[in-house]
């Protein structure tokens, strides 16, 4: 981790009132702090967030290539894919605030982990802001759209 991403994080973990739940959440900073530090090491955001390769040389089958190629659609990489998460997650927790708040909690740690994942892609000083914008804005749209659709269900419902 790098210290703009740990710091926060140890104060949030500080203040945490349960000593047992405080201390875990400190030692996973820790050893997440030592395995960045480690050989390799560096920004794991960062390693989060490159592209796939642009070219398939080849595959072995067309049902590998649909593998690979649904393996590209929904793994982890690039972060930037995930962008949309951040605005469904935080609307579907706003619309099961009142009446499922686990189900809310859940949708806002999504939503937070989406718009964390939406935005290593514009810390990367070697791209491009546009391109990267230009390939994090459709998920962000339809994520926003389907969080407004969300959103109005809930409350109509």
């Amino acid at each position: 981790f790098d210290l703009d991403l740990l710091l926060p994080l140890a104060g949030a973990a500080l203040t945490i009132p349960q000593p047992a739940a405080r201390a875990g959440a400190l030692g996973v900073l820790a050893l997440g702090w030592a395995l960045a530090r480690g050989p390799g090491g560096g920004d794991l955001l960062a390693r989060l967030d490159p592209g796939h390769a642009e070219g398939h040389t080849h595959h072995i089958s067309a049902a590998m290539r649909l593998v690979g190629d649904v393996g590209q659609a929904l793994g982890p990489r690039p972060a930037r894919k995930w962008f949309g998460l951040g605005a469904l997650g935080g609307a579907l927790s706003l619309g099961w605030a009142g009446t499922r708040p686990a189900a809310a909690v859940a949708a806002a740690t999504a939503g937070t982990l989406g718009s964390m994942l939406g935005l290593v892609g514009f810390r990367r000083p070697e791209r491009a802001l546009a391109d990267t914008a230009r390939e994090a804005g459709p998920s962000l749209a339809l994520g926003a759209a389907l969080g407004l659709l969300a959103l109005r269900a809930s409350r109509d419902g």
